[in-house]
């Protein structure tokens, strides 16, 4: 390029950044590419745009007052939480050169368009927390070397584009908090470098893709708040590095594969919310890393599984609202671990250990439980609030029990015939109508 473009050129530059109104305090410094949040190469040219700031008034808040067509050479453009009011920029479109485009944390409306689908270079998209509106272009499938794509938290309608199972570089996949609607096409199991997976809080039906089970590499994984049908997958077992399954608020049906049991780098399954039937595996008390199990709000039957409770690192258990019967195996529980124990509205029976002091948070209520609160709960007890209401306990209630933050007894069977002047007044702090009538038989399916 001869000097005198090349210097008309990189004027160009200039004066398109003083047009913005962004750069209005950096005046005092005569070279652009010394401005703040400017980068260029060796001749001069802007490759980098990073804005730091929030434009002070509305007006200045105009994506359109940056002419991006002046820097043919931009590499990265960052105008992240700037408050952007307008359109998507289709001016970014041309800018052959362009990697990394973030404009995450505005206030951009309109559709994106389908000349984004030009820009074979970029690496990293990012257009989450906006107001975009419209579908998905399936010509973002054209971006061979894309990484990362985040999409999340806008307006968008319309299926995923099948196209986008041909973006095979790809590692972090963000479409969460849309309308996206149809259902997760199966190309996506074609995306083996695929890291992480979010296409949570959607309108997505049909049944989970079981190629999905092909992306060994995949640490995160949330389909939740959808309306997704069908099974679990049991080829998520082969999903050697997952850490995070969530599956949560569908309507999701059959039982829990026990091929889950493999996942030893699992952190957190929540199945939360489904109408998932059948027992709990036994093979979930070999995920040696779990952190926390929710699988309450289901129609889920059988027996607890007592290796739950001896789980090392499992501290949230969360069991509440399903069909299970039988007794608690309390008395193999690891005491170091376990925080938070709801088990509510089951059908489980028999009496409680003195192993309750080892739980922060117990949640026993709306069960067919029996016999006494364990007396001696320690001089360690961890307890702090517990739920025994509706249950068929009986016995005498322990003055230790009036030092918990949080209790309730109600609907049970106790004997108050003890002087309990001051500790009723902390027990039953909250309205109560004690009965000592029987519970209605249920049938527990083992």
């Amino acid at each position: 390029m001869p000097i005198s473009s090349n210097l008309s050129s990189i004027n160009e530059e200039r004066h398109a950044l003083l047009q913005s109104g962004w750069w209005n305090y950096d005046l005092n410094i005569s070279r652009h590419c010394e401005w703040e949040g400017i980068y260029c190469n060796e001749a001069g040219s802007v490759t980098d745009i990073d804005y730091p700031y929030h434009p002070p008034s509305e007006e200045l808040r105009q994506i359109q007052n940056l002419n991006l067509t002046a820097f043919p050479n931009l590499v990265s453009l960052d105008l992240c939480g700037m408050g952007l009011t307008g359109g998507f920029p289709t001016e970014v479109t041309t800018l052959k050169n362009l990697t990394y485009l973030y404009l995450t944390d505005n206030h951009l409306q309109g559709s994106i368009p389908v000349q984004v689908g030009n820009l074979t270079q970029l690496v990293d998209l990012w257009l989450d927390n906006n107001s975009l509106t419209g579908s998905i272009p399936s010509t973002l499938g054209q971006l061979e070397n894309l990484q990362h794509l985040y999409l999340s938290f806008n307006r968008l309608e319309g299926t995923i584009p099948i196209e986008l199972g041909n973006l095979t570089k790809l590692m972090t996949f963000n479409l969460s908090t849309n309308s996206l609607t149809g259902t997760i096409p199966t190309e996506l199991g074609n995306l083996t470098q695929l890291k992480e997976l979010y296409l949570s809080n959607n309108l997505l039906t049909g049944s989970i893709p079981f190629t999905l089970g092909q992306l060994e590499d995949l640490t995160i994984l949330f389909l939740d708040s959808n309306h997704i049908q069908g099974p679990i997958p049991g080829e998520f077992g082969n999903l050697k590095c997952l850490e995070k399954l969530f599956l949560s608020n569908n309507l999701l049906t059959g039982s829990i594969p026990p091929s889950l049991g493999k996942l030893k780098n699992l952190t957190d399954l929540f199945l939360h919310s489904n109408q998932i039937e059948g027992h709990i595996p036994l093979e979930l008390g070999n995920l040696s890393n779990l952190d926390s199990l929710h699988l309450s709000h289901n129609k889920m039957s059988g027996l607890i599984p007592p290796k739950l409770f001896k789980m090392d690192n499992l501290r949230f258990l969360y069991l509440s609202s399903n069909q299970l019967c039988g007794p608690i195996p309390l008395e193999t529980m690891k005491c170091l671990s376990m925080k938070t124990i709801h088990l509510s509205h089951n059908l489980l029976n028999g009496s409680i250990s003195s192993q309750i002091a080892c739980v922060y948070n117990l949640d026993l209520s709306h069960n067919f439980l029996s016999g006494e609160i364990p007396s001696h709960l320690g001089t360690n007890s961890m307890l702090n609030w517990l739920d025994l209401s509706y249950n068929n306990f009986t016995g005498k209630l322990h003055t230790a029990l009036a030092t918990l933050s949080y209790i309730n007894l109600s609907y049970n069977s106790f004997d108050y015939s003890q002087d309990l002047e001051v500790t009723l007044t902390k027990l039953l702090f909250f309205p109560n109508k004690l009965t000592n009538q029987s519970q209605p038989t249920k049938f527990c399916i083992l």
